[in-house]
């Protein structure tokens, strides 16, 4: 058999023919794909883009990093860096989806180069079985995803990937230059996403400790003191935008660190961390388990006795392991295609291209099929697998593909973002909506988030009581409420009055279930009077203040009860217009709701 032959020369004697074709196919390829769903899905993107957009938009504009125009400062965003290179390209004249496009492909752009510049360092050459794995990452449903939702994800992967490789550069030549330039690339990075933090510790360790060792083994000071200088530098420079940030926004942490993340130490995200490894392990190991039979053992026991092949396996490990394990601490609400998670993917699609590049198993199977077969026949036994292989993974992830982001978009949020930039009022109009995201980017409105991503008082790093907080949310006197929540039967003056608190609308869509898993936090430490109670307060302002226009249904009802109704403010002063232009969005009038039994004339979905 294939796997059991020990006949076979070693791999750089029988080099495979066209391999170098081969590898640009399968890159190729892999671009290739990328493109297409990049053209397919393209230009619809998840909430929190917007929220990166509006970001964008104000500081560019000069309003500085807010979230309402004449508003508090606020650090809703993931990325500081994100958002300030979309704000220079809509100073460029950019529109911000181009600009962030630019970011995401240059960065895509840079992840394939490193990709394989690494692999040529680290196994002396970019074959066919690295092609493979790069082709492999490349198809991927989840890399398209990131690719094309305007996030930050594919800027900090480039930035994690880029410091990996510089780490590699300091740790071969330990020179002022590469410490300054490690230094910089890990500034960009935390500006990148501050939880790049635990890679970065990692890093450091790893270089501290080869530094250690090799000025006790060989009295050679240069990596511990080009290492300490380059995190040391870190540490100065950081320092200083910390309290740059302090003294902006008046605190450090953000504010999605307090409403879209579990309490860290609850390890609320080891379920997320384990799919995602198992995932990667699919991916990148399963179906290259032949290939990992066939691995040329004199050519990996020879490179496992340099130093710095050591060096290389620790850089890969540790700060990846540190990354994930900070990962399984905590859960993110926004956590779609292992978003938060999903940077390391680059690592873990490297390792077994660097085993396999310095294994080179398809040099020794065309070697000893070469012996068996003719030339052409041996050729094909193993071309056509090889290009079969990310084929396959690309049109199972093509099969299972769902963009809801888009659905959403069109069918939900922008025939409501339209009605409200018809009606005239901009900025000088608030709606309050659960979600921070397409509606108030895309009407100009100001806008209240319940959950606190954008409002320093909701947020949740001062305590605020549940009914606290739907006291500030209406003495804001906004314009528009889009949500879940009726309005109070007529009469009553509490929970315990009011029918519609028992009915099954109500129980199952706002008692049983939290409608987004941010509000966990607010409601769980209620009694469940409480939360009806906190629930009924609101229901009573939605009655006593406010017109309901009318239910507009959820694109994807969970349950199936869930649907929006959207209300205006009695004394508000754009009412006419509001309702003028919202009515013909409405399916059914609240009238025309049944509480009890929601789903009968439900629109088909």
């Amino acid at each position: 058999m294939l796997a059991n032959a020990t006949d076979a020369p070693s791999a750089r004697s029988a080099a495979l023919p066209g391999s170098r074709a081969l590898s640009a196919l399968l890159v190729l390829g892999g671009i290739a794909a990328v493109a297409w769903r990049w053209a397919r899905f393209g230009g619809y993107y998840p909430d929190d883009t917007y929220i990166t957009f509006r970001f964008a938009k104000h500081l560019a504009d000069g309003a500085g990093l807010v979230w309402n125009l004449g508003g508090e400062r606020v650090e809703g965003f993931t990325s500081p860096l994100h958002v300030w290179l979309l704000a220079l390209g809509r100073l460029a004249g950019l529109p911000l989806g181009t600009a962030s496009a630019l970011v995401s492909g240059a960065a895509l752009l840079v992840l394939i180069g490193l990709f394989v510049a690494c692999v040529r360092r680290g196994a002396g050459r970019f074959g066919p079985e690295a092609a493979l794995l790069l082709s492999l990452y490349l198809v991927a449903g989840h890399l398209s995803v990131h690719v094309g939702s305007g996030i930050d994800t594919l800027l900090f992967m480039g930035l994690a990937a880029g410091s990996f490789a510089t780490s590699l550069g300091l740790a071969a030549s330990p020179t002022a230059a590469r410490a300054a330039g490690l230094a910089g690339i890990n500034l960009l990075a935390l500006l990148g996403r501050p939880d790049a933090a635990p890679f970065l510790a990692g890093q450091g360790l790893v270089l501290g400790l080869f530094g250690i060792q090799r000025w006790r083994r060989d009295a050679d000071v240069r990596l511990l003191r080009a290492a300490c200088a380059s995190f040391g530098g870190v540490a100065v420079v950081g320092a200083l935008y910390l309290s740059w940030k302090l003294s902006y926004f008046g605190y450090l942490l953000p504010n999605s660190f307090y409403v879209k993340a579990s309490a860290p130490g609850t390890f609320a995200g080891v379920r997320h961390v384990t799919r995602f490894l198992e995932d990667a392990g699919v991916r990148y190991l399963l179906w290259l388990v032949p290939l990992f039979a066939l691995l040329d053992g004199r050519q990996l026991r020879a490179a496992a006795r340099r130093p710095r092949t050591r060096e290389t396996a620790a850089l890969l490990a540790v700060p990846v392991a540190c990354f994930l394990v900070f990962y399984t601490t905590t859960l993110h609400a926004v956590c779609y295609r292992f978003r938060f998670e999903y940077p390391m993917a680059f690592f873990l699609a490297l390792v077994p291209a660097l085993v396999l590049g310095v294994g080179a198993p398809l040099d020794r199977s065309y070697a000893w099929l070469a012996r068996r077969l003719p030339a052409a026949a041996a050729l094909a036994a193993i071309v056509l697998p090889l290009l079969a292989l990310p084929t396959w993974a690309f049109w199972r992830d093509v099969r299972d593909e769902d963009f809801g982001f888009r659905d959403m978009q069109v069918l939900h949020y922008e025939p409501i973002a339209d009605a409200l930039r018809r009606s005239g009022a901009g900025s000088r109009g608030t709606v309050v909506f659960d979600s921070a995201g397409f509606i108030p980017f895309a009407s100009g409105f100001s806008h209240i988030d319940p959950i606190g991503l954008t409002d320093n008082t909701l947020s949740g790093r001062e305590p605020i009581t549940a009914v606290e907080r739907e006291e500030y949310i209406w003495g804001k006197r906004p314009d528009v409420y889009l949500g879940p929540v009726p309005p109070a039967s007529a009469g009553a003056g509490s929970a315990a009055q009011d029918p519609r608190i028992e009915s099954t609308y109500v129980d199952t869509v706002l008692l049983q279930r939290a409608p987004f898993a941010e509000y966990r936090r607010i409601f769980e430490p209620l009694s469940p009077e409480e939360r009806r109670e906190v629930l009924h307060q609101r229901m009573r302002e939605l009655r006593d203040h406010w017109v309901a226009v009318g239910e507009i249904p959820y694109p994807f009802p969970h349950p199936p009860e869930y649907t929006h109704f959207i209300y205006v403010r009695r004394d508000s002063p754009f009412a006419a217009e509001l309702i003028r232009e919202l009515e013909p969005l409405v399916h059914r009038r609240l009238q025309d709701f049944d509480f009890a039994d929601p789903l009968p004339g439900a629109k088909p979905r």
